[in-house]
C-alpha cells in the first residue's frame, strides 16, 4: 500500500526530476528543497486542521506523533537549528513557534545549517558565516557559494526519497503542535498584498530561487479545503476504513 507520505512526496519529486544522460533520475538540490518545503507546508496545514484527530493522523502517516516520538524530536531539532524560540498567542495559553516567514525558508535553513561557509570564503577572519546570517547582512561571496551548493544535481535514490517522506511526516507534527505559526507562515507567503513588504520578508528564499516571484495565492481556507479533498482521495483509494472528521471546523 502506498503511504500518505509517498502519495504526497512522489508527485512533487517527479515534477522536478529529470533523467540524466546515463539514465539516472536527477534533481537540482534547490528543487529538492522546494519539493520538501511544499509537502511540509501541506502536511502542516492538514495537521493544524486535524489537531483533534491525533490517533487517526498516526494511522494516516503510519508513525507516532507524540512528544517523545522521533518525528516530534526532529521538528524541535529543526526549529532549534535555525533561530531562537519566541512565544505567540499568549491569550491562548500556548507556546508556539514564529521562527521564519515561510516553509520554504524553514526547510532550506534547517537543511543547510550543516554547511557552514568558512571565513576564507566570506572574507572574514576568526569567524564562520552561515546561511542564517544572510537574512541580516548581504554578502555576495556567501550567496555565490550557497548558490553553487544548491544548484548541484543529486541522484534521486531511495535515501533521498525516504528523507523527503520523513520531512513530509514532520510537517504533520508541526501543524499539530504549532498551528498559529503554520497559519502565520502561510499568510505571510500567500496573502500579503504589499509586494515590497513581501519581498523584504522573503529575501533569503528569493535570493536562492526557493520561492516564486510574488503572485496572488490561494487563501488559506480554500487551500485547506483543497487539501482535505486531496486527503479524501487517498483515504478512498488506500485506507477506506480510517474514519476522519474531514471538516474545516475540526
Amino acid at each position: 500500500m502506498k503511504t500518505f507520505a509517498e502519495f504526497m512526496v512522489i508527485p512533487e519529486l517527479n515534477y522536478y526530476q529529470k533523467k540524466s544522460f546515463l539514465g539516472r533520475q536527477k534533481i537540482i538540490y534547490s528543487d529538492y528543497l522546494k519539493a520538501c518545503a511544499s509537502v511540509y507546508e501541506s502536511a502542516a496545514l492538514i495537521g493544524k486542521l486535524l489537531h483533534k484527530e491525533r490517533k487517526s493522523i498516526e494511522k494516516l502517516i503510519q508513525d507516532s506523533v507524540g512528544t517523545d516520538s522521533f518525528l516530534h524530536k526532529n521538528v524541535v531539532a529543526r526549529n532549534d537549528s535555525i533561530t531562537t524560540k519566541t512565544v505567540s498567542d499568549t491569550n491562548e495559553g500556548s507556546t508556539d513557534y514564529i521562527r521564519v516567514n515561510s516553509f520554504s525558508w524553514l526547510i532550506a535553513k534547517s537543511e543547510l545549517t550543516k554547511f557552514e561557509l568558512k571565513n576564507q570564503t566570506m572574507g572574514f577572519s576568526g569567524t564562520s558565516f552561515t546561511l542564517n546570517a544572510l537574512e541580516l547582512v548581504r554578502n555576495e561571496k556567501a550567496e555565490t557559494e550557497i548558490k553553487k551548493l544548491i544548484r548541484q544535481k543529486v541522484t534521486v535514490d531511495t535515501e533521498l526519497i525516504k528523507h523527503a517522506e520523513t520531512i513530509c511526516k514532520e510537517g504533520f507534527v508541526y501543524g499539530l503542535e504549532y498551528p498559529y505559526s503554520t497559519a502565520d507562515m502561510y499568510n505571510k507567503t500567500y496573502e500579503l498584498t504589499d509586494v515590497s513588504e513581501w519581498r523584504k520578508l522573503h529575501r533569503g528564499a528569493l535570493i536562492f530561487g526557493l520561492m516564486k516571484p510574488h503572485s496572488e495565492g490561494v487563501p488559506i481556507d480554500k487551500k485547506e479545503a483543497q487539501l482535505l479533498t486531496y486527503m479524501q482521495e487517498y483515504l478512498v483509494a488506500f485506507m477506506p476504513d480510517l474514519n476522519l472528521e474531514l471538516s474545516l471546523e475540526s
